[in-house]
C-alpha cells in the first residue's frame, strides 16, 4: 500500500511539473512570406515577437502569456493571423476534461509588408 501511494504521488508530481513548465510559445508551422523583399514581417517568429510586443501593452503580459501556445497562420502571403489558446488550469484538465472552457482569447492580424496592425481583439 505504501509503495502504491508513493508511486501515485510521484506520477502526479511528474504530470504537474510537466504541465506547469510547458514553455511552448506557439504552434510552429515554419511559414514564411515568399517573394517579398520589402516585407517587414517575413517569419513566424518575427510575427509572434511583434504581436506580443503590441498585445502585452494593450492587455497585459500575464493575460497574453496565459494564452500560450499561440496559433499562427499566414493568409494569402500577406497577413499574419495570430490567436491565443483557451487553456484550462491543471485541476480543470483533470476533473473537467470533457467540458469546454468558457471565455475568449486574443486575435491579432498583422500586415506582413508594412508591419502594421490590421485588427486586434480579445473575445469574451
Amino acid at each position: 500500500m505504501k509503495k502504491t501511494t508513493t508511486i501515485l504521488i510521484l506520477l502526479f508530481a511528474i504530470v504537474a511539473v510537466s504541465y506547469f513548465f510547458n514553455t511552448k510559445r506557439y504552434n510552429e508551422k515554419n511559414q514564411k512570406v515568399v517573394d517579398c523583399d520589402s516585407c517587414l514581417i517575413k517569419t513566424e517568429l518575427t510575427a509572434i515577437n511583434e504581436a506580443e510586443n503590441i498585445l502585452f501593452k494593450v492587455y497585459g503580459k500575464s493575460k497574453i502569456v496565459n494564452e500560450r501556445p499561440y496559433n499562427i497562420v499566414l493568409i494569402d502571403n500577406k497577413i499574419w493571423l495570430i490567436s491565443g489558446s483557451l487553456n484550462k488550469s491543471f485541476m480543470e484538465s483533470i476533473f473537467y476534461s470533457n467540458i469546454p472552457k468558457c471565455g475568449g482569447s486574443f486575435e491579432i492580424r498583422l500586415d506582413a509588408k508594412k508591419g502594421k496592425v490590421i485588427k486586434i481583439a480579445h473575445y469574451k
